[in-house]
């Protein structure tokens, strides 16, 4: 079997049930990588153990064990010691199909230009039934123009040079929850980058992933990704250049930055999330939040934000100040929906209570 200088990056916390299944399809590539460094963010299941025993069947897996610092350290950590010049990406709960690498590396050696590749992919449930293809775009031309406004790539397809990856500057901490997305719209600007017609990776959509559990920082995340990569367009320098860490739309200091309009508009999506309890002594801080951020929202930001105000106007118990300014607000964002929105409130199902 052919062997190919590829690095595959497999970052892993308590990997149990799905990290067997997903060594075991990079091991049924019809070429196999030279290396496959498995990173293990702390996992305190039997993780450590299926990684032994896979490390001690397969030289070609490599396992680095470190605290739980995060995906985006760990994924740092596994190119920082990868030795091929190209690198692969797979998270250890999706399925690369067979000819996966071997497909991928024959796309870099016919086109030196080429500095990102990713595929088409298949939707699959925790059991791993199909549930819906994924299709991509192909062309370098239509992919820039769709990395302006959302990720048109699978990040368990995607491939990359190692080289390029350094040159741009990596995964960076900043960008936590969206750190491939940010990498994307930077190796854009270097290089060419695809996506191959073929459906080589199952992407399994499970309410652990990141996507159910920290869709808010996700979308923030992604949301600064595009103002930098705007503002590199327009003036040539990075915005986030500087940045150490994830910014917290919290912190007042963060406003004073360029990403000010961001802070604000997710300072508010935060403090009036659907499910979420709002404390009497919070209430005015949510105002004032609305009220800088009002110009900012999008139309979904503000269907969200007023279910979440009309529930707390019609079910809450509010004194009756507060409920004044929940309906001031109401209408701020619109008021032919707000009075919609308060109709279904009381005649309809509330807005979940749930985390």
């Amino acid at each position: 079997m052919q062997t190919l200088p590829i690095s595959i990056i497999m970052p892993v916390r308590n990997g149990v049930p799905y990290i067997t299944e997903a060594l075991a399809s990079l091991e049924a590539q019809t070429a196999k990588a030279a290396e496959i460094i498995v990173v293990d963010d702390g996992s305190t299941d039997a993780t450590p153990e299926i990684l032994a025993e896979a490390a001690a069947r397969n030289p070609t897996i490599r396992v680095l064990r470190q605290a739980p610092l995060g995906i985006v350290p760990a994924r740092q950590n596994g190119i920082a010691t990868s030795q091929q010049p190209l690198v692969a990406c797979l998270d250890a709960d999706d399925i690369a199909h067979p000819d996966r690498l071997a497909l991928q590396f024959q796309r870099f050696e016919a086109e030196p230009d080429l500095v990102l590749l990713g595929s088409n992919g298949m939707a699959i449930d925790p059991d791993g039934n199909p549930i819906e293809p994924m299709n991509r775009p192909q062309q370098h031309d239509i992919l820039v123009k769709r990395l302006a406004r959302e990720n048109p790539f699978i990040a368990s397809a995607m491939m990359f040079r190692r080289s390029a990856f350094y040159r741009v500057g990596g995964f960076r901490d900043a960008f936590d929850a969206a750190e491939d997305y940010d990498l994307w719209l930077r190796l854009a600007e270097v290089g060419q980058v695809a996506n191959l017609p073929q459906a080589l990776i199952s992407y399994r959509v499970w309410p652990g992933s990141v996507s159910h559990t920290r869709a808010l920082h996700q979308n923030f995340a992604a949301d600064l990704a595009r103002r930098s990569a705007a503002m590199r367009r327009a003036t040539g320098l990075d915005p986030a250049a500087s940045l150490v860490g994830r910014l917290d739309w919290h912190q007042e200091e963060a406003e004073r930055g360029p990403f000010r309009a961001e802070i604000l508009r997710y300072r508010a999506l935060d403090r009036l999330q659907s499910g979420k309890s709002v404390t009497a002594s919070e209430w005015p801080a949510a105002f004032a939040d609305l009220a800088a951020a009002t110009r900012l929202f999008t139309r979904r930001d503000r269907a969200q934000l007023q279910d979440v105000l009309a529930y707390h106007l019609l079910h809450a118990g509010l004194p009756a100040s507060i409920r004044a300014t929940c309906l001031w607000h109401l209408l701020r964002l619109g008021p032919a929906k707000a009075i919609k929105r308060i109709y279904r409130q009381r005649t309809g199902p509330a807005v979940s209570r749930g985390a």
